[in-house]
């Protein structure tokens, strides 16, 4: 299954933040199978956009600030936005273990539970 980056990247976030739910124990399996493939993706988004972000970072294209970090200079930031996007908006093939909804039974998923478990489920096929 081909999922965009930006989707991996909102997918794992939800997860760290934990949810709300049990689910059936099969589920919960596939689940969490599914999530340390999204979680190794994630690592590989990770160290893309550190290269992008890595050159904005040199002194010609960023200043210190009061914290230690660094702030992309204005002129570069829609340069840096679009490099970052590019990477955001690639797809991954990540291979993806579904379930019908039906299986779920009577699990009461909050918007932001279903956000974490909506990628593996099967569209009625």
């Amino acid at each position: 299954m081909e999922i965009s980056n930006v989707e991996i990247m909102a997918i794992t976030n939800g997860y760290r933040k934990g949810t709300s739910f049990r689910l059936p124990a099969a589920i919960a399996w596939k689940r969490r199978v599914n999530m340390d493939k999204l979680f190794k993706a994630r690592a590989l988004i990770e160290e893309a956009l550190t290269e992008v972000r890595t050159p904005f970072l040199a002194d010609d294209k960023s200043t210190a600030t009061e914290d230690g970090g660094r702030q992309i200079l204005p002129e570069y930031v829609a340069e840096y936005t679009k490099a970052q996007n590019d990477i955001l908006s690639q797809k991954t093939d990540v291979d993806i273990k579904t379930i019908p909804i039906e299986e779920l039974g009577t699990v009461e998923l909050s918007d932001s539970d279903m956000d974490t478990i909506a990628f593996m489920i099967k569209d009625g096929e």
